[in-house]
C-alpha cells in the first residue's frame, strides 16, 4: 500500500532568513498540532523579493483527518 503524505508550502513575507524563519514560527507551531513535522525548509522565493516559501514534509498517523484539521486550522488565522 501507498504511503500517504501531506506537504505544506507556505509563503512568509521577510527580508533575510531570519526574519523568515522568525515569522515561520507562528505556522510551525499551528501545524504541530494536526501533524509532525519530518522536514522543513526555508528558502527565497523566486517570484517576488522579500518572500520566502517554508516547504514542510508531514506525518500524521490518519493523514486525511490531519489534512483536515490542518486546513480548518489554517483557514482560520
Amino acid at each position: 500500500m501507498a504511503e500517504h503524505r501531506l506537504l505544506l508550502n507556505a509563503h512568509v513575507a521577510a527580508s533575510d532568513y531570519v526574519a523568515a524563519l522568525e515569522a515561520a514560527k507562528p505556522v510551525v507551531e499551528r501545524v504541530q498540532n494536526s501533524a509532525r513535522i519530518r522536514e522543513c525548509r526555508v528558502h527565497p522565493y523566486s517570484k517576488f523579493d522579500e518572500r520566502f516559501s517554508l516547504w514542510m514534509d508531514l506525518k500524521a498517523d490518519d493523514p486525511s483527518a490531519a489534512f483536515d484539521k490542518l486546513a480548518t486550522d489554517l483557514a482560520t488565522q
